[in-house]
């Protein structure tokens, strides 16, 4: 069976921090390898929240679903066994 390549994927996800913490692109030319990594990939400059709480928030991410549909609502609560995340997908896409 032949391989099937598959692009790099390089997530970066910063939580919590005000736009001039993120050192982007102000002081990138501090930070070489991420200013390679800025230079030759995509950056989402403006991004809007489903819930202001971290928690809720990352699994809309990575569920690509609504709080009120996966069921996580609030920091400490678990995120359902039975919904997917983006991890798992490109897991089962062939991804390590």
């Amino acid at each position: 069976m032949p391989s099937i390549e598959h692009p790099n994927i390089l997530f970066c996800l910063f939580d919590s921090l005000k736009a001039t913490d993120s050192g982007l692109p102000e002081s990138i030319g501090s930070l070489p390898t991420l200013a390679k990594i800025f230079s030759n990939g995509t950056v989402f400059a403006r991004s809007y929240t489903p819930c202001p709480e971290s928690s809720p928030a990352r699994a809309s991410l990575f569920t690509g679903l609504d709080p009120s549909v996966h069921g996580l609502w609030t920091n400490g609560v678990t995120l359902s066994s039975n919904e997917h995340t983006c991890a798992q997908r490109l897991a089962q896409a062939g991804y390590s």
